[in-house]
């Protein structure tokens, strides 16, 4: 290797030392000071303090949901019946699995209908439905539930119709 000559008057560049775009910093740390705060003696002996227990997260308050409607609960109970017959038919994995989903939202129509939210044509729509099920006739269920899609408000029932459809094409599919 060739070695380079510096000029001659050369001096290298001394390293920057000073902080970056004129912060200044303190040439001493400082530090927080601490002054205890006067005790206060009391008349009561020291009592020596327990372990800290943790104690397990307190539950949520249960809310009380109204009742469903007496005219209505043929509705749920057909829906439930089917649902655990569907759940005792199930030998595989992915039926069960599509019956728990199923259950977790037809949740949402047993909330729509104790707070009275659904139309007239929507819940004589569910009633045909129910009687369908009751007479282990799906494919009119199925009928019935696409009348219901097609002419019914579709955000009413857009929550809920998909498991209701699953539910039935499941019991269809597994002869309950």
């Amino acid at each position: 290797m060739k070695k380079t000559s510096l000029p001659p008057g050369y001096t290298p560049a001394t390293p920057t030392t000073a902080p970056v775009m004129g912060i200044q910093q303190p040439l001493t740390p400082t530090y927080p000071t601490f002054t205890p705060s006067p005790v206060q003696q009391t008349s009561e002996p020291v009592q020596s303090r327990s372990p800290v227990v943790k104690q397990p997260p307190a539950a949520p308050p249960v809310v009380q949901k109204p009742p469903i409607p007496q005219e209505d609960m043929v509705i749920v109970l057909s829906l439930d019946g089917l649902l655990e017959r569907c759940k005792a038919a199930s030998t595989n994995t992915s039926a069960k699995r599509k019956v728990e989903d199923i259950a977790s939202k037809l949740t949402t129509l047993s909330d729509l209908l104790r707070e009275s939210k659904l139309s007239q044509d929507v819940l004589q729509g569910l009633h045909y439905i129910a009687q369908a099920i009751q007479m282990l006739n799906y494919q009119a269920g199925l009928v019935k539930l696409t009348e219901l899609a097609s002419s019914a408000n579709f955000s009413e029932i857009s929550s809920f119709m998909p498991a209701v459809k699953a539910l039935l094409q499941l019991g269809l599919y597994l002869k309950v």
